[in-house]
């Protein structure tokens, strides 16, 4: 909670690594049509990261992924991308992310590649719902250390709203304590023995 409001206090004021001087250093430019006037030119495949402003949900996942990108797309033809949001999977226009105030990067993809592939996995992959399950099971693999974006103020921050919880709880049952009491140890037991003895990172898919 409290590294969260911080983090986030950091996101609308463009500080730390939500910075432009930062943003700058990893290959990111302020999203307009000057810096990217090009933006029909890229290639089948080429991968757009982005780093959005005034947005709640894209700071969520910037935080708990230790990022400062929050959503990925690819480039479909002459300036389209392949986008999987919220709505599901769509194709738009790049142009509808230069709002000038994001931070967004392209990335080429190396020529070898089997394009006519990719292609057809755009194709059939064109309006297939947003894998809001997938998602979840990510957030809860990082909240339990099970993954490498995992970060102890992510952990911290679950501790603290535990705390919150059990204050507040106290008042309507006489278990909270037993409750929370519990709820905390297995929850420092699972963390612990994955970052300990496990470390590894799932994959998630079709998000």
């Amino acid at each position: 909670m409290f590294f969260a409001l911080a983090d986030y206090w950091k996101y609308r004021r463009r500080v730390g690594r939500y910075s432009h001087t930062r943003l700058m250093e990893q290959g990111f430019y302020l999203a307009t049509v000057e810096n990217f006037s090009n933006y029909d030119s890229y290639s089948l495949g080429d991968i757009l990261f982005a780093s959005p402003a005034d947005s709640a949900l894209s700071w969520a996942i910037m935080y708990c992924t230790d990022s400062a990108v929050s959503h990925t797309a690819l480039f479909y033809s002459n300036g389209v991308l392949h986008d999987c949001t919220t709505s599901g999977v769509v194709r738009h226009s790049f142009a509808n992310y230069l709002d000038g105030k994001s931070y967004l990067c392209v990335k080429h993809l190396p020529g070898d590649l089997d394009r006519k592939a990719m292609c057809n996995f755009m194709d059939q992959t064109l309006g297939d719902g947003y894998n809001w399950r997938g998602v979840c099971v990510l957030f809860f693999h990082i909240l339990i250390g099970n993954h490498h974006n995992f970060v102890w103020r992510l952990a911290a921050d679950f501790m603290l709203l535990l705390a919150v919880l059990w204050a507040g709880a106290r008042f309507f049952t006489p278990q909270a304590d037993y409750i929370f009491g519990a709820a905390a140890a297995v929850y420092l037991v699972v963390l612990t023995v994955n970052r300990v003895f496990v470390k590894k990172s799932l994959p998630i898919e079709n998000v």
